[in-house]
């Protein structure tokens, strides 16, 4: 039996420090739409899985929504925020193991640290990385 997989779809989370909106702040949606969207990239347990059951999705790949990580200018709060939006990840890969799998998000203005995120050797995790 052949299984569907949706590729990077995107989640948001709300307690995340970076929440730049893309085109310098100003949303390009309608607010509705806006709206519709906040209400619909946090959630894991129902409109996603609801989704992904009328549309035949067996899997999603889990990825932080844009702009992400990558435009936080203040190191440490994009070390932080990585950090939280990996273990939030990797919970719900784990409430959902045969419907989710994540792709990190990385810290890449700390090298290092992006390197331990990826690697799984930070102390959350030991030495393996959940997804």
């Amino acid at each position: 039996m052949m299984r569907t997989i949706a590729v990077e779809e995107a989640f948001s989370l709300p307690q995340l420090a970076t929440r730049v909106a893309p085109w310098g702040g100003k949303s390009v949606l309608r607010p509705d739409r806006a709206a519709e969207w906040a209400r619909r990239l946090p959630d894991f347990d129902e409109l996603r899985l609801a989704e992904m059951d009328a549309h035949g999705v067996d899997v999603a790949v889990l990825s932080l929504t844009a702009p992400g990580i990558q435009v936080q200018p203040d190191t440490a709060v994009a070390v932080t925020d990585a950090a939280i939006a990996n273990d939030a990840l990797a919970e719900i890969v784990a409430r959902q193991p045969d419907r989710y799998a994540g792709l990190a998000a990385l810290p890449l203005q700390n090298p290092d640290a992006a390197a331990d995120e990826l690697d799984g050797r930070s102390a959350r995790w030991g030495s393996t990385v959940p997804w």
